[in-house]
């Protein structure tokens, strides 16, 4: 249903016990017409903002992922990362240093607007670096409620605006705006509900088509958000699936933003070469 024609909608279910059907079916007055514009676009610059507070910097780390699944197993993984705007481009790697029979395995990705980003895997026990697909943005990061997206670079026009509306997260009151993404994978809507005080990205919350239910949601709690040269960077986030009935904690630590990054790491030779980050 187009903005206008949702709007139509509210405003019938409003004026038709007043004046009568003929009357319901005119359009909504001009201001209604023009606050739900404002509101549309209020929300889109609130994203975009705090989409570049998160996103928009170069960062090195240590991530530590704990999954477990709907019976009670548990699996660790830990990745050294490094990210660097080149170009405009987001550049990243990731080395995975545990558990044992995955130590050394390497994922470099280059971001590309007009296609799918560029995606090379490393394989020590194979001694090869393979490119892969990435037409799937949505699936599994190395099995866990993560998926590949979100640890992508994100935009704000990447996504349609619905409606700004609040809610309070832990306490804390934040504006809730919920979009539908331009490409959808496995998911229709997310909401993100970022921050009154600072713009911070408290929580995204995605649901697939028809559900009024959030399937997956991302939480990132106040207490972990770093503040650092502008930016708010989580370093805990927790996942929940109600899908998969599992669960993800992840924390992100030995945290540099805006490191000194040799541009010539992001190549296929350092994936072979395991050059240290």
């Amino acid at each position: 249903m187009s903005l206008r024609n949702r709007f139509l909608a509210i405003g019938t279910g409003i004026i038709l016990p007043f004046l009568g059907a003929a009357s319901a079916l005119a359009d909504p007055p001009q201001s209604v017409r023009f606050e739900a514009r404002s509101s549309v676009e209020l929300a889109r610059k609130l994203l975009a903002r705090a989409i570049a507070i998160r996103y928009d910097c170069d960062s090195r780390a240590r991530i530590d992922l704990r999954m477990r699944d709907g019976r009670g197993g548990e699996r660790h993984r830990r990745i050294q990362t490094i990210a660097k705007h080149i170009d405009g481009r987001m550049h990243s790697i990731g080395r995975l240093t545990a558990p044992q029979h995955l130590r050394g395995m390497a994922i470099l990705s280059i971001e590309a607007r007009d296609r799918s980003d560029d995606v090379f895997v490393y394989l020590p026990s194979l001694g090869r670096t393979r490119r892969v697909s990435m037409g799937r943005r949505a699936d599994s990061f190395l099995g866990s409620d993560l998926t590949y997206q979100d640890l992508d670079r994100q935009r704000a026009e990447d996504y349609r605006i619905e409606s700004l509306t609040r809610e309070a997260v832990e306490g804390e009151p934040a504006h809730v705006i919920t979009a539908r993404p331009k490409n959808p994978e496995n998911y229709q809507r997310i909401a993100f509900l970022v921050a009154l005080s600072d713009l911070a990205i408290l929580e995204l919350r995605y649901y697939k088509a028809g559900d009024a239910q959030a399937s997956r949601v991302v939480h990132f709690p106040r207490a972990s958000i770093r503040s650092s040269e502008g930016r708010l960077i989580p370093t805990r986030i927790h996942v929940a699936n109600s899908i998969r009935g599992s669960e993800t904690d992840v924390e992100i630590s030995e945290l540099e933003i805006d490191p000194e990054i040799d541009d010539r790491l992001f190549s296929i030779v350092s994936l072979r070469s395991q050059r240290q980050f």
